[in-house]
This record gives structure tokens, C-alpha cells and sequence, in this order.
């Protein structure tokens, strides 16, 4: 027998619970059944992790990171979303592999999306590209200067030959998230995640200050230029004036200079299967509990979702150091990205 949680209810009642999450009115029975929903998706996210660890194996690439989706961030997605069916929100779970360069990323994606499985990949193909351009954000950057690709998949069990999986088909359909960075984007998206928790100002959903969203344009496409031969957000920008509206706005609201005096995490943790992430808001520090079983750290992380206004995401990887890397943001390490942007300040000044 196949194992892992199996959802238990209908989508529409998923769909239903979701409404009311979104709307800020989900009783306890909504929310049990919302918690059902996301456990189920472990089984598909260990298949797609194990395929993307055995294909990185050879290559300098980090042990693939996986999560399940913070409730709070379903939450608030859905309510900025009103029409969104929870059922067919494609990245409940996800996956996450970060290359060393973008010949790197698109040489892997490419073979990665010829594999032979019978999982389908929702984007449709495009004029532009085979694999399409629907989540290519290098190729088409957010205007918050996110960078990265995101492919989703349905999954689907195969049914014969080798590989066949024995009642896997009781999660056929479901859909998981693969999200593919370059070291350069990661370290953009860190010090987002970074900044967001010490200002409060949630910059990557695009609600905060007008100058704080620019300060992450004028980064990344700092970053974009001067260390991957890339535009972003902003690409009619002059390199004399990214680096002189970004050097004001340092000057005004020193938050390269506030990533300068935090200092990283140093929680040790032993490495297991699953990883609990706990971030104390109350004194910036992280908690990393560690579990063998996937329905203990399942039934943990609800339990302290419920419990808490912490920051708790469920994570995974092979070892310590790929949760620590893949995951950088909740041990608040944004060296990485003070360094890349030093450099590029001094690059695009010359």
C-alpha cells in the first residue's frame, strides 16, 4: 500500500473551506479540513523531490528544498483573491532548487521537463519558448524585481512498467510547485523575506512604501546586471542612475546597512526528514525542531499554527545545510546578499 495522508473530503468542500478562510470566517471544522488538504500533498511532494534529488546528484547543485504552505500565507492570498479556489491553488506544496548560474537553471529545467512521467505540466506551450513563458519571471521579471521560474505539475500516478506506483492514483491531481533560482536570485529573495519580517512592511505581496518597493527594484536589477549580464524590473534604467537612487534611498533608510548588523542564526539541528522552522517575532530568533515522521511534524505544525502567531513553515531537504541554505531567510542570514550587492555597486559605478 502507497504511503502517506489521503485527503478525505470532496474539492467543492475544500473550495468551501477556503471561501471562508479567505473571508475571515472558517470555523474550526473548515480549518481541519484545510489541514487534511495540505497534509495529503506530502506524497506528491516526496515523489517530486525525490526525482529532482536523484537528477542533481552529479551536478553543483544544492539538495532540492521542499515546504508546505504556511496558512497564513493561503490565507491571505485567497482574501487578495476573492474568485481562487483553494483546490486549484497550484503551489499548496513546492519544491525548490537552486543553481549556480542560468545557463545552469535552464539546461536542468529543460531535461527536467522531457523526463518521461506521466505528471502534466499546466503551463501551456508559447510563440516564445517550448516550456512556455507563464512563470518565467528571469524572463519576465515582477515588477517587485522578483526573479525565478516556477513550474507547476499535476500529478499523476504511473501505471505500469517500471516505477509503477500501486494506489498511488489516489493523489492523481493534485499539483505541486517546482521553483527554480539562480544563488544571485535567492539572495535577492532572502533579504525580501529579511526586511519583511524586521519592518513589517511585506514588501514581496507589494503593500508596502513606495520606497521600499523601489530600494528591491533598484536591487535587483543592480543584481540582474552586474552579476548575470540580466535586466529586471527596470530595464531602461541607466547603470549611473540605478546606483545613484539606490545609494539615496541607503542613505535615507540604511537597510543594507540594517542587513549589515543582523547576524545569522546560529541554531544547530541535527538533520531528519522534516524540519520545523519557528521564528520568534518576540526575539528574532529561530527554533528548529526536527522530526523522522512526517505525520509527528505534520500534526506539530498545525498544532502550533493554531496555537501561536509565530512564523512555522514544514520543510525538508537531505541534510542541515540545504534547510539552512534553501531556507535562509528564517535564520535571517542576508550576507549572500550585502556581498553581491556591494559588488554590483562598484561594477555598475565604474
Amino acid at each position: 500500500m502507497s504511503r502517506g495522508i489521503t485527503f478525505d473530503h470532496s474539492k467543492g468542500k475544500v473550495n468551501r473551506a477556503g471561501n471562508r478562510l479567505g473571508a475571515g470566517t472558517a470555523s474550526a471544522e473548515d480549518l481541519a479540513i484545510i489541514e487534511n488538504w495540505r497534509a495529503a500533498h506530502n506524497y506528491v511532494l516526496n515523489t517530486f523531490q525525490a526525482t529532482l534529488r536523484t537528477r542533481t546528484r552529479t551536478l553543483k547543485v544544492r539538495s532540492p528544498v521542499q515546504r508546505i504552505k504556511r496558512l497564513n500565507t493561503i490565507k491571505g492570498k485567497l482574501k487578495r483573491f476573492p474568485k481562487m479556489k483553494l483546490a486549484r491553488m497550484h503551489d499548496i506544496v513546492g519544491c525548490r532548487v537552486i543553481f549556480e548560474d542560468i545557463a545552469s537553471l535552464n539546461e536542468f529545467r529543460l531535461a527536467f521537463n522531457k523526463s518521461r512521467f506521466e505528471h502534466k505540466r499546466k503551463q501551456t506551450k508559447s510563440n516564445s519558448g517550448e516550456l512556455g513563458d507563464a512563470y518565467n519571471y528571469i524572463n519576465n521579471p515582477k515588477e517587485s524585481g522578483y526573479r525565478g521560474i516556477h513550474d507547476v505539475f499535476e500529478y499523476k500516478a504511473k501505471q505500469s512498467g517500471v516505477g509503477k506506483s500501486a494506489g498511488g492514483s489516489r493523489w492523481n491531481g493534485l499539483l505541486v510547485e517546482i521553483q527554480y533560482r539562480t544563488n544571485v536570485q535567492h539572495a535577492w529573495a532572502t533579504a525580501v523575506e529579511i526586511c519583511d519580517t524586521y519592518t513589517e512592511n511585506h514588501g514581496k505581496f507589494s503593500n508596502a512604501p513606495d520606497e521600499y518597493l523601489e530600494y528591491f527594484q533598484l536591487a535587483s536589477e543592480i543584481l540582474a546586471r552586474s552579476h548575470e549580464g540580466l535586466t529586471s524590473c527596470l530595464p531602461n534604467e541607466s547603470n549611473k542612475s540605478l546606483v545613484r537612487k539606490f545609494s539615496t534611498l541607503e542613505s535615507t533608510h540604511g537597510m543594507l546597512k540594517t542587513l549589515r548588523g543582523i547576524r545569522p542564526s546560529e541554531a544547530n539541528f541535527e538533520s531528519q526528514k522534516h524540519t520545523l522552522l519557528i521564528y520568534k517575532d518576540d526575539s528574532d530568533t529561530v527554533e528548529v525542531i526536527a522530526f523522522n515522521s512526517f505525520k509527528n511534524a505534520v500534526s506539530e505544525y498545525f498544532r502550533l499554527e493554531r496555537e501561536t502567531e509565530d512564523d512555522i513553515v514544514l520543510v525538508a531537504a537531505d541534510d542541515s545545510e540545504s534547510v539552512r541554505f534553501g531556507f535562509k531567510n528564517y535564520f535571517s542570514d542576508a550576507r549572500e546578499f550585502v556581498s553581491l550587492i556591494d559588488q554590483g555597486l562598484d561594477l555598475l559605478d565604474e
